[in-house]
């Protein structure tokens, strides 16, 4: 039985993800339509799995209101705002004028507030990352207030060298930077496929 809990899944990820890879690279008739019927079982099972964590959510928080834990309120606030959410949702439909001002009004505002509190630690990360105590520390530091500076319209006033020293950081040094980046979690989502798909990574199985 033990068998059958560690190898099933691992067998059913395998086969799924062969159906996939083949049908994209290789035409066999009818596996285009088996890749859909597997890409739509994964699309049903990721909606199920928000369902639970929607209770997990729920529980919690729950939890946190009838035990009266430290910062309670937000926990109810959060779940009046669900339930009333889900009850606008189902009863009018999330393209109605209801729900559209519900979410204009409360999550937009909410959103908002969310990113102008994040600019103050924004400011507050690069002031100590703007702290020359290193020579790479200093690079960035140089590089920042080149940015920094090229972007004002004084800049272009003083001299045009800003204006390109800034335009070359951003469309050369940024984009290969972010490229390399890019490429390095690609090949690290092909090597994690690859582990999962022969059985080596065992822990989305809650394995060790």
């Amino acid at each position: 039985m033990a068998m059958y809990k560690t190898n099933g899944p691992i067998l059913v990820a395998f086969l799924s993800a062969m159906i996939v890879v083949i049908s994209n690279f290789v035409e066999v008739p009818g596996l285009d339509v088996v890749s859909k019927d597997v890409k739509n079982f994964g699309a049903i099972i990721a909606g199920f799995t928000l369902f639970v964590g929607l209770i997990g959510i729920v529980r919690s928080h729950f939890d946190n209101v009838t035990k009266r834990k430290p910062m309670w309120p937000y926990s109810a606030s959060l779940i009046a705002v669900l339930v009333l959410f889900l009850v606008v949702g189902l009863a009018y439909g999330t393209s109605s004028a209801e729900f559209t001002w519900i979410y204009d009004t409360i999550y937009g505002p909410l959103t908002a507030t969310t990113y102008s509190l994040l600019a103050f630690w924004v400011c507050s990360a690069a002031y100590r990352a703007f702290t020359p105590r290193t020579w790479e520390s200093a690079i960035l530091v140089v590089t920042g207030l080149f940015v920094f500076f090229g972007v004002q319209p004084i800049a272009s006033v003083v001299s045009p060298v800003f204006n390109d020293i800034q335009s070359f950081i951003q469309n050369v040094l940024n984009v290969a930077g972010i490229r390399g980046v890019v490429l390095g979690i690609g090949i690290g989502i092909i090597g994690l496929g690859l582990r999962i798909i022969l059985g080596w990574e065992r822990s989305w199985m809650g394995a060790d």
